[in-house]
């Protein structure tokens, strides 16, 4: 998990399908960021932690560079959650071959 004040890092890097063992914990900032560096063949989505139990939903974050509200990444992009709160994590759910690494970052403007 990110340490309590840090406001940029590496969240994970895949190499296999799975969810991150790592979490960001965001809130109260305007924007949460996300940067997805998929090399080779893999689609990684966002999910952010129910009120504190077990329980992870898949996140429609927006594609900085298109606009579009996405629900998962096949390729190199970055994405902005608006207004989030609680604990983030990345989840690889197709993997192939290579990596997907995911950075974070507490509200810097990437557009």
């Amino acid at each position: 998990m990110a340490a309590r004040g840090e406001q940029s890092g590496l969240l994970h890097t895949h190499t296999a399908t799975g969810a991150s063992t790592d979490q960001v914990v965001a809130g109260p900032i305007d924007a949460l960021y996300f940067e997805i560096i998929i090399s080779g063949v893999s689609t990684m989505i966002l999910q952010q932690q129910v009120a504190e139990t077990d329980v992870w939903v898949t996140v429609a974050p927006l594609n900085v560079a298109t606009g579009a509200v996405v629900a998962s990444v096949s390729g190199t992009a970055i994405l902005r959650v608006d207004t989030p709160a609680g604990r983030y994590r990345s989840n690889c759910t197709v993997f192939t071959s290579g990596t997907a690494a995911v950075h974070w970052d507490k509200g810097a403007n990437k557009s």
